[in-house]
């Protein structure tokens, strides 16, 4: 497509036909934005049906939920700051329960001053495919520690160039 052209894509959902938006892409097929997040619930719910609850699912799994939550809960207001990265790249643990599944996460927590410490915690998530929330069932910490002084490979001129020298 030329600059300037528009995008002749159309959404794909049955008997719509207007135009799909840029970057409303779900599984291979575009959507128009009224059409795209029930797209996305259908492909995520079809994963879902597919997914034996019991190993780890696939990363098209992950990457559909994790899209599908972040639209329930739209600008960042994903509860405890879990983002749809940290699902799709960090969670674990997946299973299938009667309400829907559950995940765990282990996220580490910052620390506002240097040589703070800093709490690793596991925390189990719960997601209810009826209610359409995640909730936190539970967090354990795993390991407490202090921020060290990390060292680099750099030359001592680097150092000199450098406004904050590590």
């Amino acid at each position: 497509m030329e600059k300037g052209q528009m995008n002749e894509r159309h959404c794909e959902w049955a008997g719509c036909g207007r135009q799909a938006g840029r970057g409303w892409d779900v599984d291979e097929k575009s959507y128009c934005g009224p059409h795209y997040f029930p797209g996305l619930e259908r492909a995520f719910l079809e994963e879902y049906a597919r997914w034996n609850g019991e190993s780890e699912p696939t990363d098209k799994f992950k990457n559909l939920f994790g899209r599908y939550a972040e639209r329930l809960y739209p600008a960042g207001g994903m509860p405890d700051k879990l983002s749809r990265g940290r699902i799709e790249m960090r969670a674990t643990a997946w299973k299938k329960v009667p309400s829907g599944l559950e995940f765990s996460v282990e996220r580490h927590l910052t620390a506002y001053r240097w040589s703070g410490p800093v709490r690793t915690v596991n925390q189990e998530w719960r997601f209810g495919l009826q209610t359409k929330d995640l909730s936190l069932v539970r967090e354990q910490e795993v390991i407490t520690r202090k921020l060290g002084i990390f060292t680099s490979m750099a030359t001592p001129s680097s150092h000199a160039r450098s406004r904050v020298g590590l």
